[in-house]
């Protein structure tokens, strides 16, 4: 037996067998009584199995009716309909889910609970008390328990919408869970304590022109003045940062670990960072931006995204996606990028993963092409052609690759495009095989069918491919989903199902 032969039958004793296309998977179909908006996994009743909270919203009357609908795993699964229907008023703004159990009251299953935010503070319901009799939660109100109280600058109203929200997170990198809720004059920081509870809260303030004013209402349905604050660490030094773009500005405010939090710094000033002449004026809205660490290294990159629309309508939108470096951003903000990506047609925000694991996160772009002719057929067809980009992070270089490693194209729903982007039929990240790579799936609504590609190291036994998918389908099942979907391993055995949520169910579909 040569040397050849023998590698090629030791790699096949490494690779799992693939299952067959067309073949069955299991489903778990969640209904609910109302217009399901969004799903989250937590424990909620300490048996250590990842249970299903749905955001829904029934619109029968005047007002619509907001409830919060809870499906408790088993042995069996999911059960078909909710084991607790938690009636939520349209006083409550955000609804997250946390282990914010305090020791002397933990019975050390480590169970999540309910977190509620309305205008007088956070409250938490907990929910491992009367299984499997949780039918009746009218009086969730009388099970709640405060977390800690503030004055909000929110007023409730009628909202036709529910959604989760990251209220508890661990932003001075402690550790510990810590709070971050919206106040009367600004966000109102609670640093978590050892024994599970939280210190007084302290008010982060920044300079501003345009910011909230005391005693200002702003609706719940309204758009919130306040800037949504990014916790990183900006410096790579092991203190949390939380960053807020006031007037253009972006600005950092640190937290370091037992310390109060520091003042408002001016870090950059985003407007002359994208139009050092100033020229640009409002064209500032069309851009959006992240900032998170790319590179793998201490501290943080900046990608900003720009749609520029041309002069001829004929001609569309083109779209630049710029990478900063830390050391590229200059104060002032006259700074150059690091990298310009230019992509023809309008793009979702792009996403960044590490696809090839090698502790660098690889960005992928979705594009729809957009001229005046096919803006006018697509508004006449029930899907539309997305391509994705996939551009491998090169380390060594500290920038993306010239072109893409890889791209596809898709039909995907045009009336949801707008919705949900491209992202919502696409996943990257998850691995359905459990070989520790991601995989790359994709749901073609004209044909109702699911298809996940296996993610690869290798395309051949002498060319080394970061990131490739093969071309026979790991998995190819016919499936009706109504909604986005998403990948997520809700059993822990390596493998993702797939979970989407729309219309009045939430489908759970986990592959053969």
């Amino acid at each position: 037996m040569n040397a050849f032969v023998l590698l090629a039958l030791l790699a096949g004793l490494l690779v799992a067998p693939a299952p067959s296309p067309g073949a069955t998977a299991r489903e778990w179909r969640l209904r609910v009584d109302g217009e399901a908006q969004a799903i989250r996994f937590a424990d909620l009743d300490g048996d250590l199995d990842l249970d299903a909270c749905i955001a829904v919203v029934k619109r029968t009357g005047p007002a619509p009716e907001r409830s919060l609908q809870l499906f408790l795993r088993s042995e069996q699964g999911y059960p078909e309909l909710p084991d607790a229907v938690i009636p939520v008023s349209d006083q409550v703004f955000w609804a997250d889910l946390a282990d914010l159990a305090e020791p002397a009251e933990s019975d050390g299953s480590g169970a999540a609970r309910l977190l509620l935010l309305d205008p007088h503070g956070l409250n938490a319901v907990d929910c491992t008390s009367g299984r499997p009799g949780l039918s009746d939660w009218a009086d969730w109100a009388d099970r709640a328990k405060p977390v800690v109280q503030v004055e909000s600058f929110f007023r409730g109203m009628r909202s036709d919408r529910l959604l989760f929200a990251d209220i508890a997170r661990d932003l001075d990198l402690d550790g510990r869970l810590d709070l971050l809720l919206p106040g009367r004059e600004g966000y109102v920081f609670y640093r978590g304590r050892p024994d599970g509870g939280f210190q007084p809260g302290q008010l982060l303030e920044s300079a501003r022109e345009h910011g909230i004013r005391k005693n200002q209402s702003v609706f719940f349905s309204a758009t919130s003045r306040l800037p949504r604050p990014t916790p990183v660490d900006w410096e790579g030094d092991g203190v949390g940062d939380l960053l807020l773009a006031y007037d253009r500005k972006l600005t950092r405010i640190r937290l370091a670990a037992g310390e109060s939090p520091g003042p408002a710094e001016e870090l950059l000033d985003l407007a002359r960072l994208l139009d050092p002449s100033g020229a640009a004026g409002d064209g500032l809205g069309q851009t959006t931006g992240r900032i998170l660490d790319i590179d793998g290294r201490p501290g943080c990159e900046l990608l900003l995204t720009q749609r520029v629309a041309r002069p001829n309508l004929m001609a569309g939108v083109a779209t630049r996606t710029m990478l900063y470096h830390l050391e590229d951003l200059d104060r002032s903000g006259a700074s150059k990028p690091r990298q310009v990506i230019r992509t023809d047609g309008v793009t979702s925000p792009p996403r960044l993963f590490d696809l090839d694991l090698d502790g660098a996160l690889d960005l992928i772009v979705t594009t729809v092409r957009t001229d005046l002719m096919t803006r006018l057929r697509e508004s006449l067809l029930s899907t539309a052609q997305v391509t994705i980009f996939v551009y491998r992070f090169e380390r060594d270089e500290r920038r993306f690759g010239a072109e893409p490693i890889f791209s596809e194209s898709l039909a995907m729903p045009a009336d949801r495009l707008l919705d949900v982007g491209a992202y919502g039929w696409v996943t990257f990240q998850a691995d359905y095989d459990g070989d520790g790579r991601p995989d790359f799936a994709s749901y073609d609504a004209e044909q109702g069918r699911l298809r996940v590609r296996r993610g690869t190291a290798r395309s051949s036994w002498f060319r080394d491919v970061p990131i490739a998918y093969e071309d026979d389908s790991l998995f190819e099942i016919e499936v009706l989903l109504n909604g986005p979907f998403f990948g997520q391993d809700l059993d822990g055995d390596g493998r993702a199902e797939i979970i989407s949520c729309a219309g009045d169910l939430a489908l759970i579909v986990e592959l053969p």
